[in-house]
Protein backbone atom coordinates (compact mmCIF):
# COMPACT_ATOMS: atom_id res chain seq x y z
CA UNK A 1 0.00 0.00 0.00
CA UNK A 2 1.09 3.48 -0.77
CA UNK A 3 1.82 5.87 1.73
CA UNK A 4 -0.57 9.65 1.36
CA UNK A 5 1.96 11.75 2.70
CA UNK A 6 5.52 10.50 1.23
CA UNK A 7 3.93 7.73 -1.83
CA UNK A 8 5.95 5.69 -0.25
CA UNK A 9 5.14 1.55 -0.94
CA UNK A 10 4.91 -0.53 1.98
CA UNK A 11 3.45 -4.17 2.45
CA UNK A 12 -0.31 -4.26 2.75
CA UNK A 13 -0.01 -5.45 6.53
CA UNK A 14 2.09 -2.19 7.96
CA UNK A 15 0.38 0.19 10.60
CA UNK A 16 2.99 2.81 10.19
CA UNK A 17 4.82 3.84 6.88
CA UNK A 18 8.44 2.77 6.98
CA UNK A 19 9.66 6.19 5.50
CA UNK A 20 7.68 8.99 7.35
CA UNK A 21 5.99 6.80 10.36
CA UNK A 22 2.41 7.73 9.61
CA UNK A 23 -0.07 5.07 11.16
CA UNK A 24 -2.36 3.37 8.89
CA UNK A 25 -6.02 3.08 9.13
CA UNK A 26 -7.85 -0.42 9.05
CA UNK A 27 -9.71 1.15 6.57
CA UNK A 28 -6.47 1.91 4.13
CA UNK A 29 -5.06 -1.48 4.97
CA UNK A 30 -8.39 -3.47 3.93
CA UNK A 31 -8.56 -1.73 0.35
CA UNK A 32 -5.21 -2.82 -0.13
CA UNK A 33 -5.59 -6.35 1.02
CA UNK A 34 -8.92 -6.14 -1.57
CA UNK A 35 -6.76 -5.11 -4.16
CA UNK A 36 -4.38 -8.71 -3.58
CA UNK A 37 -4.82 -11.75 -5.20
CA UNK A 38 -6.54 -12.72 -1.66
CA UNK A 39 -9.13 -10.12 -1.72
CA UNK A 40 -10.18 -10.50 -5.15
CA UNK A 41 -10.76 -14.52 -4.06
CA UNK A 42 -12.88 -13.30 -0.80
CA UNK A 43 -15.18 -10.46 -2.71
CA UNK A 44 -15.68 -13.16 -5.23
CA UNK A 45 -17.06 -15.30 -2.76
CA UNK A 46 -19.46 -13.05 -0.87
CA UNK A 47 -20.74 -11.87 -3.95
CA UNK A 48 -21.13 -15.65 -4.89
CA UNK A 49 -23.28 -15.69 -1.82
CA UNK A 50 -25.66 -12.58 -3.05
CA UNK A 51 -26.85 -14.88 -6.54
CA UNK A 52 -28.74 -17.14 -4.40
CA UNK A 53 -32.81 -17.68 -4.93
CA UNK A 54 -34.28 -16.51 -1.94
CA UNK A 55 -31.85 -13.16 -2.40
CA UNK A 56 -32.96 -12.50 -5.41
CA UNK A 57 -36.58 -12.86 -4.78
CA UNK A 58 -36.77 -10.98 -1.59
CA UNK A 59 -36.20 -8.00 -3.35
CA UNK A 60 -39.12 -5.59 -4.75
CA UNK A 61 -37.71 -5.33 -7.91
CA UNK A 62 -37.96 -8.81 -8.46
CA UNK A 63 -41.37 -9.13 -7.36
CA UNK A 64 -42.49 -5.89 -9.89
CA UNK A 65 -40.21 -7.63 -12.68
CA UNK A 66 -42.85 -11.04 -12.16
CA UNK A 67 -45.85 -9.35 -11.66
CA UNK A 68 -45.31 -7.41 -14.89
CA UNK A 69 -44.28 -10.14 -16.73
CA UNK A 70 -47.62 -12.22 -15.63
CA UNK A 71 -49.43 -9.35 -16.60
CA UNK A 72 -47.92 -9.20 -20.06
CA UNK A 73 -48.46 -12.50 -20.64
CA UNK A 74 -52.50 -12.16 -19.61
CA UNK A 75 -52.72 -9.50 -22.34
CA UNK A 76 -50.44 -11.60 -24.98
CA UNK A 77 -53.02 -14.07 -24.80
CA UNK A 78 -56.12 -12.21 -24.72
CA UNK A 79 -54.22 -10.44 -28.39
CA UNK A 80 -53.77 -14.02 -29.43
CA UNK A 81 -56.93 -15.76 -28.33
CA UNK A 82 -58.74 -12.76 -28.88
CA UNK A 83 -61.98 -11.49 -26.99
CA UNK A 84 -64.43 -13.58 -29.69
CA UNK A 85 -66.28 -16.66 -30.01
CA UNK A 86 -64.46 -19.54 -31.13
CA UNK A 87 -65.70 -23.38 -31.56
CA UNK A 88 -63.10 -25.55 -30.14
CA UNK A 89 -62.21 -28.99 -31.49
CA UNK A 90 -63.39 -31.91 -29.78
CA UNK A 91 -62.69 -35.77 -29.90
CA UNK A 92 -65.75 -36.28 -31.89
CA UNK A 93 -64.84 -33.75 -34.76
CA UNK A 94 -62.28 -31.58 -36.59
CA UNK A 95 -62.51 -27.92 -37.12
CA UNK A 96 -60.85 -25.98 -39.39
CA UNK A 97 -61.20 -22.45 -39.77
CA UNK A 98 -61.18 -20.00 -43.03
CA UNK A 99 -60.04 -16.76 -42.22
CA UNK A 100 -60.44 -15.25 -45.30
CA UNK A 101 -64.38 -15.95 -44.97
CA UNK A 102 -64.17 -16.02 -41.02
CA UNK A 103 -66.18 -19.39 -41.30
CA UNK A 104 -65.98 -23.09 -39.61
CA UNK A 105 -65.74 -26.06 -41.24
CA UNK A 106 -66.80 -28.92 -39.00
CA UNK A 107 -66.02 -32.58 -40.03
CA UNK A 108 -66.93 -35.39 -38.65
CA UNK A 109 -68.39 -39.39 -39.02
CA UNK A 110 -71.60 -38.36 -36.68
CA UNK A 111 -75.14 -37.18 -37.55
CA UNK A 112 -75.70 -35.22 -35.02
CA UNK A 113 -72.54 -33.64 -33.06
CA UNK A 114 -72.35 -31.36 -30.01
CA UNK A 115 -70.33 -28.32 -30.07
CA UNK A 116 -67.64 -26.98 -27.81
CA UNK A 117 -67.65 -23.58 -27.79
CA UNK A 118 -65.81 -21.04 -26.54
CA UNK A 119 -67.90 -17.72 -25.27
CA UNK A 120 -65.83 -14.49 -24.11
CA UNK A 121 -68.55 -13.47 -22.07
CA UNK A 122 -71.58 -14.49 -20.15
CA UNK A 123 -74.31 -15.10 -22.36
CA UNK A 124 -78.00 -14.55 -22.34
CA UNK A 125 -78.87 -16.85 -25.19
CA UNK A 126 -77.45 -18.75 -28.22
CA UNK A 127 -79.35 -19.27 -31.00
CA UNK A 128 -78.54 -21.70 -33.77
CA UNK A 129 -79.81 -21.07 -36.81
CA UNK A 130 -80.24 -23.23 -39.78
CA UNK A 131 -79.84 -21.93 -43.31
CA UNK A 132 -79.99 -22.29 -47.04
CA UNK A 133 -77.27 -21.64 -48.90
CA UNK A 134 -79.20 -18.03 -49.70
CA UNK A 135 -79.08 -16.93 -45.88
CA UNK A 136 -82.81 -18.08 -45.78
CA UNK A 137 -83.31 -19.08 -42.04
CA UNK A 138 -85.40 -22.29 -41.85
CA UNK A 139 -84.83 -23.01 -38.12
CA UNK A 140 -83.89 -21.73 -35.04
CA UNK A 141 -83.24 -23.03 -31.65
CA UNK A 142 -82.04 -21.38 -28.12
CA UNK A 143 -79.89 -22.31 -25.57
CA UNK A 144 -78.65 -21.43 -22.47
CA UNK A 145 -74.77 -20.92 -21.55
CA UNK A 146 -75.00 -24.30 -19.85
CA UNK A 147 -76.98 -26.16 -22.34
CA UNK A 148 -75.34 -28.94 -24.95
CA UNK A 149 -75.53 -27.24 -28.09
CA UNK A 150 -76.49 -30.49 -30.95
CA UNK A 151 -76.05 -29.39 -34.54
CA UNK A 152 -77.38 -31.88 -37.40
CA UNK A 153 -75.88 -32.53 -40.60
CA UNK A 154 -77.63 -31.58 -43.67
CA UNK A 155 -75.85 -31.32 -47.19
CA UNK A 156 -77.90 -28.05 -47.92
CA UNK A 157 -77.50 -26.35 -44.63
CA UNK A 158 -74.80 -24.39 -42.80
CA UNK A 159 -75.40 -22.61 -39.35
CA UNK A 160 -74.94 -19.40 -37.91
CA UNK A 161 -74.79 -19.34 -34.22
CA UNK A 162 -75.27 -16.04 -32.54
CA UNK A 163 -74.80 -15.52 -29.10
CA UNK A 164 -76.11 -12.59 -27.12
CA UNK A 165 -74.21 -11.64 -24.08
CA UNK A 166 -75.63 -10.29 -20.54
CA UNK A 167 -73.40 -7.27 -20.70
CA UNK A 168 -74.22 -6.13 -24.20
CA UNK A 169 -73.59 -6.87 -27.57
CA UNK A 170 -73.64 -10.26 -29.60
CA UNK A 171 -71.29 -12.49 -32.12
CA UNK A 172 -71.90 -14.78 -34.69
CA UNK A 173 -69.78 -16.90 -36.71
CA UNK A 174 -70.78 -19.53 -39.24
CA UNK A 175 -70.36 -22.87 -39.94
CA UNK A 176 -70.45 -25.64 -42.30
CA UNK A 177 -71.11 -29.35 -41.08
CA UNK A 178 -68.90 -32.23 -43.73
CA UNK A 179 -70.15 -35.35 -42.88
CA UNK A 180 -67.12 -37.66 -43.58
Amino acid sequence: MNCKNCKTKNITKAHYCKNCGKPFTQEDRDKAYNRTIYGVIKNARKLKSYATLSFITSKTWFKALTLAAILLYGVAQLKINGIEMKVRPSQYYNVQYNTVNKEYYITSEYQKIGLNLYLPKETSNIAVMQMDFDENVKNVQNYSQDDDIIINYSSENKYRIQADFTAGGSQSIELYLINE
